[in-house]
């Protein structure tokens, strides 16, 4: 790997990361803190906060990365991997998984640097990472292409939901069959499996990683302005520098510091060359056995079932659905009701929250127009999807979402609204006060908790499964 890539890369990361905190502070009290986390969290804030800044820093002026990277690593396995089944917070969806994931990688080249000197254990990384991308990239496009988007499903939804996109009141407006949609339909899926197949040939044709390299930046580079992904789409635009000829640049680092190389016996490292063959050999095997759990309803032999999802889920190794239909297709406006007049106050909604013009409401909007809240509030709505014969679960979701909502003991208001007319299905009504929780149907025969026309959702034997429920097989 070139080591002027390596250095821009990780300071982009840094900048990424840095930025990303500052978008969060403004309701970190909900998003890192007591709102989704418990009120042990209220502490730890104060610690995490000025560790994530100083290390992102320290990544993009080169002072002391190893230290800096295994601290970020460690804070965003925390929040974005450990625990992602365990609240509203959701582990931060897709952008949370690229974040560890790419501060998982700049860690382990850091430790390979600090390591061997010979690079020989970098180098293994780099193969790891490269194989490890490349079937990512090729499992969402897959999974596109097999939930709708080559049959004119997909995604329209996402670029007319205010939840998504930056200009969901011109996508509204056109016909769910217009043109647009249909060749962005066709395009995402397609450059997805040529990225990933390029990246994955790229390991033995370095010409072809190349061409996946350039293919993932500009893919990513187009979704920038067109769909609110947050980090996402930027942290995509990083890794593929690893894989690109040199091109001889990086930003300025005054102060770089780093480590001393530790002299290493060479068993150490033969050890750890061999874990990075052994995981690029075991990485194949969890993604068939979650397809044939996904798609064909199979599971493997208990004991081979069981340790391959408990290794799948500390990796993590995941099936990327982002941006398909069964998120995209409905949005949320969430509203405060007075008690004694009825009177409903906008807190979600389509006219003010993604209303850039409104200046007054910058403020309160912070919180909803950062994609991870966008994930949180979907992915309470997409429970009944998942886990359909759990509604209890669902409603304990609705209301510890509802309370993070800073409205004392108000009613607060879910109005679930249909894609692509935002056509009011049910309202959903959380008491803060006792705990109740109401539904009224707007739409009798409207089943919400259905997965979309061409969804392959099926409700699983638990969190961090494939595995289909004992119901559902």
């Amino acid at each position: 790997m070139d080591a002027a890539n390596y250095v821009l890369a990780r300071q982009l990361a840094g900048v990424v990361f840095f930025v990303d905190l500052l978008l969060y502070l403004p309701y970190a009290s909900v998003c890192l803190g007591a709102g989704y986390w418990g009120s042990g969290h209220a502490r730890v804030l104060r610690i995490v906060a000025p560790i994530w800044g100083a290390a992102s820093l320290a990544l993009i002026l080169g002072v002391y990365p190893l230290i800096a990277t295994v601290a970020l690593w460690l804070l965003f396995r925390h929040y974005y991997i450990a625990n992602r089944w365990k609240n509203a917070f959701r582990g931060g969806g897709a952008p949370g998984f690229m974040s560890h994931w790419t501060a998982m990688y700049l860690a382990l080249f850091e430790i390979a640097r600090c390591l061997d000197g010979s690079a020989e254990l970098a180098s293994r990384v780099r193969l790891m990472s490269n194989v490890d991308l490349g079937i990512i990239l090729l499992c969402s496009g897959t999974y596109k292409a097999l939930s709708g988007y080559l049959r004119g499903e997909g995604m329209e939804y996402g670029l007319a939901n205010p939840f998504w996109s930056y200009w969901f009141g011109w996508f509204k407006k056109r016909r769910p069959s217009h043109l647009v949609f249909r060749i962005q339909d066709i395009w995402a899926p397609t450059a997805q499996i040529l990225t990933g197949a390029c990246l994955l040939v790229g390991t033995v044709v370095p010409a072809i990683r190349v061409t996946g390299a350039v293919l993932c930046i500009l893919s990513f580079a187009y979704l920038i302005p067109m769909v609110r992904l947050g980090r996402l789409a930027v942290l995509m635009m990083i890794p593929p520098l690893w894989f690109m000829p040199e091109l001889g640049f990086a930003l300025p680092e005054p102060f770089a510091r780093a480590l001393p190389s530790i002299a290493t016996p060479h068993a150490v490292i033969t050890m750890l060359v061999a874990a990075t063959i052994a995981f690029i050999a075991i990485l194949p095997v969890v993604k068939v056995m979650q397809y044939l759990n996904l798609f064909a309803k199979i599971e493997l032999p208990k004991p081979f079932q069981r340790a391959l999802t408990w290794y799948a889920n500390r990796v993590p190794i995941i099936m990327w659905r982002v941006f398909t239909p069964d998120v995209t297709n409905f949005f949320i406006r969430i509203s405060r009701i007075d008690r004694a007049t009825g009177e409903r106050t906008p807190i979600v909604h389509d006219d003010t929250t993604y209303s850039y013009r409104d200046r007054a409401q910058w403020r309160r909007s912070m919180r909803f127009l950062h994609v991870t809240e966008s994930i949180a509030l979907t992915t309470v709505f997409t429970t009944l999807k998942y886990f359909k014969s759990q509604r209890e679960l669902f409603e304990q979701r609705l209301r510890d979402y509802a309370a993070t909502l800073g409205e004392g003991a108000a009613l607060v208001e879910f109005e679930y609204d249909e894609q692509f007319d935002f056509v009011p299905v049910t309202r959903f009504t959380v008491d803060l006060a006792t705990g109740d929780l109401d539904e009224m149907r707007l739409i009798p025969d409207f089943d919400y908790s259905a997965p979309a026309k061409y969804s392959h959702i099926k409700e699983t034997a638990g969190f961090g499964t494939y595995a289909p429920s004992t119901q559902d097989r």
